[in-house]
């Protein structure tokens, strides 16, 4: 009796042992937010704790019962579960916030009958960014368009992807937020309007002129020396990440107006390389562990102009320039400098439009977009690649002067007349894509190892090792063994026989030939009703 007396306390305390709850916030694509307060609410009263640099939070001690979990951030839905923690539990709640966008409510009272309407505005899985919903998305191009990516959710298997449709237009270049007036989603799918099903359709609305002047700039910044150095690395790339914006709009008299967008971003990230090479003078393993900057530097902008050329016409007119230039691709991992190459793709789009406004009745929008997409690659391709598995990545990169030349002409005619109930809508398209491609890849040949499943040993002064039957032992060597006894038995004037026998020479060895330009152009015309 006396020892159970003794053991009541202790039972009870390990009854009312604290928990802990503890999690990682972030948004729908994975990407961690930090700086965002986290509650905690409990009978016992409310705790807060804000997200760390890697998106981590943690509540410790925390008593046994019922709580109440929150996170909110600006430009996302509200996070909110309840949940009961058990005493001397850890328990893991990792947070995922979803972007808002426009959002609906319908109304029904009571005895009346809700309408059915064919209206793409009626559409449930339509969904509108505009205004202050617009403003909390990402300035950052790449961001925006992850962003818009997840929102507009999965496509169908006939699109292969998410759409972007810029003003009506297929293939355009996303432009930037500051000349987004609105953006629609998944609006009237079904349409016969369009070639294909608009599940993942992204509609952007570019802003007009407007009737004061305004404008603006911004500036965000981004640099290595607030970071620390990759661990994996014997040294600090100086990467920066740096946007500049500028907008400016206005009138150009009475029945004008201008809009002028412009970005410019530098984007200095880094390609981390650890990988194991050979020493040539003493052909010794040597590992190799650096960071290399891979420099990116992209321009965006904009104009647009409209002009009231009567009380029934309107002209638009506007261009957009994008450039994107990269440097050191196809660096990192196994991939050591000598596989550098750079790019840089040009882009051109004139968007002209008019619009008539035939009756009180009948309106008819008649459109033309020219857009040019030339992509260049600068490789390397006068000597061999090497490719020593597992160990690293060689030689030139063989990409060569390679080129992609993309342009396309289209022609919209669009009507729609209102008539009583009925709303008639009916046009036509034409549309021109013609492709030039110039692709000299592997044109220098690459040499590869992949290791030797039986290869004579050697002994410390490469000499063939017997076994007691005067026969030469054999063993599996590696990929970089293999390359090893090429370059050593090449530099001593083997055959090329001789080397394969000794477990050198490489295990295959391809190389492209003949014309590397191809072109194609594809004609398609359509109507609709």
């Amino acid at each position: 009796t006396f020892i159970l007396v003794l053991m009541l306390p202790a039972m009870r305390m390990a009854g009312q042992q604290p928990g802990s709850l503890r999690g990682v916030l972030a948004d729908s694509s994975g990407a961690v937010i930090p700086a965002v307060e986290v509650t905690l609410n409990s009978a016992d009263g409310r705790k807060t704790t804000t997200t760390g640099i890697d998106g981590s939070w943690n509540f410790p001690n925390l008593a046994p019962g019922a709580y109440i979990v929150r996170a909110e951030f600006t430009g996302f839905e509200p996070f909110e579960k309840s949940f009961t923690l058990d005493a001397g539990r850890s328990l893991q709640m990792p947070i995922r916030l979803i972007p808002t966008g426009g959002k609906q409510q319908i109304t029904v009272s009571a005895g009346q009958t809700p309408e059915l309407s064919t209206d793409a505005s009626s559409n449930a899985s339509t969904l509108v960014v505009a205004g202050a919903d617009l403003d909390s998305l990402p300035d950052d191009p790449d961001d925006l368009s992850d962003v818009l990516t997840q929102m507009a959710g999965p496509a169908s298997n006939l699109t292969g992807g998410p759409q972007l449709l810029l003003d009506g237009f297929s293939g355009g270049q996303l432009p930037p937020k500051s000349a987004i007036k609105e953006i629609r989603m998944n609006q009237n799918p079904f349409s016969s309007e369009f070639d294909t099903p608009g599940f993942s359709r992204i509609e952007i609305i570019t802003k007009p002129g407007a009737d004061n002047f305004r404008g603006g700039v911004g500036l965000t910044d981004s640099d290595a020396l607030f970071n620390s150095r990759n661990p994996y690395t014997t040294n600090k790339a100086d990467y920066v990440n740096r946007m500049f914006t500028g907008n400016l709009g206005g009138p150009l008299g009475k029945k004008a107006s201008f809009l002028l967008n412009f970005t410019h971003s530098t984007i200095d990230n880094t390609a981390s390389i650890n990988a194991v090479t050979l020493d040539l003078a003493t052909l010794a393993a040597v590992p190799v562990q650096s960071s290399v900057v891979t420099p990116r530097a992209d321009i965006n902008g904009n104009a647009r102009f409209d002009y009231q050329l009567s009380a029934s016409h309107t002209f638009t007119g506007s261009y957009q320039y994008y450039l994107s230039d990269r440097d050191n691709n196809g660096i990192g991992a196994y991939s050591l400098p000598s596989r550098e190459y750079s790019n840089e793709v040009t882009r051109h789009d004139v968007r002209l439009g008019e619009t008539a406004i035939l009756s009180s009745s009948a309106v008819t929008e008649t459109k033309f977009a020219y857009s040019r997409i030339l992509t260049n690659q600068f490789g390397d391709n006068a000597t061999p690649g090497i490719i020593v598995s597992g160990a690293f990545n060689g030689g030139s990169a063989q990409v060569g002067r390679a080129s992609n030349l993309w342009d396309q002409y289209e022609l919209q005619s669009n009507t729609t007349i209102a008539h009583n109930a009925h709303a008639i809508r009916f046009g036509t398209r034409v549309r021109y894509t013609g492709i030039t491609d110039i692709s000299p890849n592997n044109f220098g040949g690459t040499f590869s190892f992949f290791g030797v499943n039986d290869a004579p040993v050697l002994d410390a002064n490469n000499q063939v090792e017997y076994g007691p039957d005067s026969q030469p032992l054999t063993a599996p060597i590696s990929s970089l063994e293999q390359y090893r006894r090429t370059l050593l038995f090449d530099k001593l004037g083997y055959s090329p026989q001789l080397i394969q026998s000794l477990g050198g020479g490489a295990s295959q060895f391809s190389i492209a030939a003949g014309d590397p330009r191809a072109a194609i152009g594809v004609l398609d015309a359509s109507i609709y009703a």
